[in-house]
């Protein structure tokens, strides 16, 4: 069977979202910094929003969690200013939610006790990557797979051979969204040799280069083909009986990185 070794360069990512109550997704862009501001951002924070905290339409409060995560990320400086002046007046619930999603802490510390910076640019993480983190602290299965991450770790990724149907099926998204997405473009969480642009006049810029990374959102059916492809392979590896399935998930590596999914014999 043929062997595509750039086959095992390429990362799947499969991204779940996370729908909450209030507010919309389209509030809280992509972006690889923490510091950064938008514009409605002091009036979302004085109105509790650090702590997960809002106003209906009624005038009523309402508590939300999902949107104290959502903004500590997203205003995360003007969350740092609202708490220097009321943390003494916050009350017990809204105290511990805030300590838990990391406060006002670059670095937080997940389940599983691996620390990670939050804020690090080298890291590339989006808004979503972030969110996504933070949101696992609030996952019972993350809670209770922490006694079996030391037995997961002692097996690493291997190289196997992939084959070439697979590699076609991966590379034809990846082909597709190279030739759809400008080059220059603003950095959203599904682009493809993304640029962020600094204009320092009206005819001068600078140009830096954030990440070079596809996601791809494959089919139910490519999905299906895919692990059916797979399924020979991994009885030979495992020499076990396996039902085909192709899950998405987290999987820690060396060098930290979060989210992937490779294809290899784990």
């Amino acid at each position: 069977m043929e062997t595509r070794s750039s086959a095992l360069q390429m990362v799947i990512l499969l991204l779940s979202s996370v729908n909450s109550v209030y507010p919309s997704q389209e509030l809280f862009p992509s972006s690889f910094y923490c510091g950064d501001e938008e514009l409605y951002c002091p009036k979302l924070v004085a109105n509790g929003a650090c702590l997960g905290l809002y106003q209906t339409p009624e005038g009523v409060t309402q508590f939300e969690p999902q949107l104290a995560i959502q903004t500590v990320l997203k205003c995360r400086q003007s969350c740092k200013e609202y708490w220097d002046i009321h943390q003494d007046k916050v009350e017990p619930t809204y105290r511990n939610l805030f300590h838990q999603i990391g406060g006002t802490n670059n670095v937080i510390k997940d389940y599983f006790g691996f620390e990670h910076n939050i804020c690090d640019p080298s890291r590339h993480q989006t808004f979503h990557s972030r969110y996504t983190l933070l949101t696992s602290s609030f996952n019972a299965w993350t809670k209770n797979m922490t006694g079996a991450i030391h037995k997961n770790s002692a097996f690493r990724p291997q190289k196997a051979k992939v084959p070439p149907q697979i590699y076609a099926i991966v590379k034809g998204y990846h082909d597709e969204l190279k030739e759809n997405i400008p080059v220059r473009a603003n950095c959203s969480h599904r682009t493809f040799d993304c640029f962020e642009i600094n204009y320092t006049d009206d005819e001068e810029c600078q140009i830096k280069e954030i990440t070079k990374m596809t996601i791809h959102h494959l089919s139910v059916e490519d999905r299906a083909m895919i692990a059916l492809m797979l399924e020979p392979e991994l009885e030979r590896l495992t020499g076990k009986n396996l039902t085909p399935a192709l899950v998405s998930g987290m999987r820690r590596y060396l060098n930290d990185s979060f989210l992937p999914t490779h294809i290899d014999n784990t």
